[in-house]
């Protein structure tokens, strides 16, 4: 299968997403399958054979980070992807959700957090402001075939705010199990 992974946040960038999105590309292959990923264009990024890096505008050090897909679609289109999975919401996820409207492949989105958990570090959390930007979060999901979260209080979170796709699955982020090897002495470690 080729699957097109569509993304606002991969490395260099640290965080949950980036590593996720790591850990299921690696397995994917693992299984045969072609995986491409539509990313963000970030200062430091290694070059990747599988990675498409987007035109990125950073301001505050890179601590946020605008994505413009400009031709995503007509990428899109040239990798013939037979799903398009998007993580989380942001500019190029759009981007993704529209080009496979266009090209009437399969969309897969996998909601690893609300834009609502952030509001308070902008001082905009109050009750109407989180409830239009719940609801706004869960339309963004409701153009997917298929819905996944790594936790099942995201899934009823989507619910709540209006979510009503059929297919929604919780699958936990994966753990790749070689990260983890045994130390002497464990017992300073206790102290």
């Amino acid at each position: 299968m080729k699957i097109a992974i569509v993304t606002d946040q991969y490395l260099p960038q640290l965080g949950g997403v980036a590593d996720s999105i790591v850990s299921l590309v690696r397995g994917l292959q693992e299984h045969g399958h072609t995986v491409s990923i539509f990313a963000p264009n970030l200062r430091n990024a290694v070059p990747e054979p599988h990675v498409t890096r987007l035109p990125t505008f950073s301001t505050h050090s890179g601590v946020f980070n605008f994505v413009a897909p400009f031709g995503l679609t007509h990428k899109l289109r040239d990798f013939k992807p037979d799903v398009i999975h998007y993580h989380s919401i942001g500019i190029a996820a759009f981007a993704g959700m529209r080009a496979a409207k266009r090209l009437n492949i399969a969309l897969v989105g996998t909601d690893h957090g609300s834009p609502a958990d952030y509001l308070h570090y902008f001082h905009l959390d109050n009750k109407l402001i989180r409830s239009i930007v719940l609801k706004l979060h869960s339309w963004f999901f409701n153009h997917c075939d298929v819905v996944t979260a790594p936790a099942r209080f995201r899934l009823d979170e989507l619910r709540t705010y209006g979510t009503t796709k059929p297919h929604m699955e919780m699958i936990s982020n994966s753990v790749a199990p070689d990260s983890f090897y045994q130390i002497e002495g464990k017992a300073v470690l206790k102290d």
